[in-house]
């Protein structure tokens, strides 16, 4: 017998189209199932017969996980069949182990760039900016001329300087070094200040 999975999609030209590579296949209309999950098409399948998906990705979206899917397929001596990943048909007693590695191997990687390619999508729609954020460098470099610039022109300490500014005290210092003088104005500014003191 052959049935037929679909993952769940609220594209209906998609799915049309994707019943219809089904059908194309020898699937049943009625033997199709959409759903989330094909865990209860699996358990339904008998030795002899074959499931046909239109793309691993219906089944998983990562290696691992169809290979426990594809080891549950062949423990019930049914075979699995892609529409998309023509490589990976199931043949029970008689399989080519070096290119079913391969072709894993390769779909983990597509599984990767599709999820990726998922999440930068819904960081899109949500609104998130992607990448580092405009004008990110010259904000910088404002907060670190104003924590030299307190540090020049007050009594302030390091730490209080790096609090206010919300620099850490290590990129203050290497900042401080490649301003120059300013540790020597400082310096110069204090001991004039106790010069005239006394």
């Amino acid at each position: 017998m052959i049935k037929g999975f679909l993952k769940g999609t609220t594209d209906v030209v998609a799915l049309h189209r994707r019943i219809e590579q089904l059908c194309g296949e020898g699937v049943a209309d009625s033997d199709i199932v959409m759903g989330d999950s094909a865990d209860a098409v699996i358990d339904g399948l008998e030795a002899g017969d074959r499931l046909v998906v239109c793309s691993l990705g219906d089944l998983s979206n990562g290696l691992l996980g169809l290979v426990r899917i594809m080891n549950r397929i062949a423990s019930r001596g049914a075979v699995l069949v892609s529409l998309e990943e023509r490589w990976l048909e199931m043949k029970p007693g008689d399989g080519d182990f070096a290119r079913l590695m391969e072709g894993l191997a390769r779909f983990g990687g597509e599984a990767v760039a599709s999820r990726t390619k998922q999440a930068l999508e819904k960081r899109r729609r949500e609104g998130n900016p992607l990448g580092r954020p405009k004008n990110a460098a010259t904000t910088k470099r404002r907060m670190y001329d104003w924590a030299i610039e307190l540090y020049t022109t007050t009594d302030k300490t390091v730490r209080e300087i790096c609090r206010t500014t919300g620099i850490d005290t290590r990129s203050f210092y290497r900042e401080l070094r490649a301003s120059g003088d300013a540790s020597e104005r400082r310096r110069g500014s204090r001991e004039g200040g106790k010069a005239s003191q006394k």
